[in-house]
């Protein structure tokens, strides 16, 4: 079972209390469409790339909006399975999504660049100063060459990247 693609079709007051309703692609009520689905099945919520935001088995604990909403038999559901975004649904099965190494390696050598750049400015400090010991000059040079070595690590190769080893 798959429903695709739920909106807010508004809200209404039953007794006091303001409740949303979701309508999908086809015209479903989100409330009445639950039933459809199989008790037994893991329910799923996806977005349009098929990245699985949230799941379970009772399907009164999702709230699709903006997503679509399929079920599952038990022995399909992947060990493993995290509403993390490291899983999706091709259509048919739950798979692993595809892992986007570029901006993970992008990610790390920024994170990696501020740490370095965290290390050197009390280091600069200390030598503009003129105040910094032997073993902060050292140490300034050698934190220097590994940011410019980071700087030009080419994230567009990963996940084959040879990182520069951080100075100790």
């Amino acid at each position: 079972m798959i429903i695709k693609k739920f909106r807010l079709s508004g809200t209404e007051q039953i007794q006091g209390y303001s409740i949303a309703n979701l309508i999908s692609e086809d015209a479903q009520d989100w409330y009445e469409a639950q039933s459809l689905f199989e008790k037994d099945k893991l329910k799923f919520e996806f977005d349009e790339n098929g990245i699985i935001t949230r799941f379970s088995y009772d399907v009164s604990m999702l709230w699709p909006i903006g997503k679509s909403v399929a079920d599952i038999s038990k022995n399909l559901v992947p060990d493993g399975l995290s509403d993390n975004g490291e899983w999706m649904f091709d259509g048919e099965k739950i798979i692993p999504a595809p892992i986007d190494y570029v901006s993970l390696a992008e990610s790390k050598k920024q994170i990696l660049m501020s740490a370095a750049t965290a290390t050197i400015d009390p280091l600069e400090d200390a030598s503009g100063l003129g105040i910094a010991t032997k073993e902060e000059a050292e140490l300034l040079v050698e934190w220097k060459k590994y940011r410019v070595l980071l700087n030009r690590v080419d994230t567009s190769k990963a996940p084959d990247i040879e990182w520069p080893e951080k100075p100790q």
